[in-house]
């Protein structure tokens, strides 16, 4: 063995023996329990919740500026009313600035139409047009549906008229 550890050794034996026999007496210094009895109406020097009671009571035999302070319910220090809902402290948050809804109603801009002119034909019976979308080619007439989303209202030599039909707005289309 080491020094060292000699003298740890020496250190815990001298440790354990202050445990077993150091003194046990209470010191002169601590304050004595306060009976029911004993309590006296002063101006506490801490600041007591809203709604709190402020009596605190002096201790007999210790200097004037030890007080101790009267038991407070839980409820009257985080003043939280018994019918107050009770917040989830786990539930998800978002810290995403909050959208404030106007009572306005408001105008969106018209609907870019998703098509591309390709060109148009005459047949006698109403004018037929060749668009494109996503690289599909569609051939067209008026009150064709175009996909699910889409529907041609008239064509007429120089516009297109599209109705989005999720929301029933019409959008044209210039063509040449």
């Amino acid at each position: 063995m080491t020094r060292r550890h000699w003298f740890l050794g020496i250190l815990l034996l001298v440790a354990a023996g202050v445990a077993l026999f150091g003194d046990r007496a209470p010191s002169s210094g601590s304050a004595p329990a306060v009976s029911g009895g004993q309590k006296k109406n002063i101006q506490s020097p801490v600041a007591l919740p809203e709604g709190a009671r402020s009596t605190a009571s002096k201790v007999p035999g210790s200097p004037s500026s030890v007080m101790l302070l009267e038991v407070l319910p839980r409820e009257s220090l985080i003043r939280r009313d018994i019918g107050e809902p009770r917040t989830n402290l786990f539930a998800a948050r978002s810290f995403a600035p909050v959208q404030v809804a106007s009572t306005a109603p408001v105008q969106e801009a018209p609907r870019e139409l998703p098509f591309k002119y390709l060109g148009k034909q005459d047949s006698g019976k109403g004018w037929t047009v060749f668009l494109e979308k996503n690289d599909n080619t569609f051939i067209v007439s008026a009150s064709d549906i175009i996909g699910d989303d889409y529907k041609v209202v008239a064509i007429t030599a120089s516009t297109i008229t599209f109705e989005y039909l999720p929301t029933h707005e019409q959008s044209s289309l210039q063509i040449e």
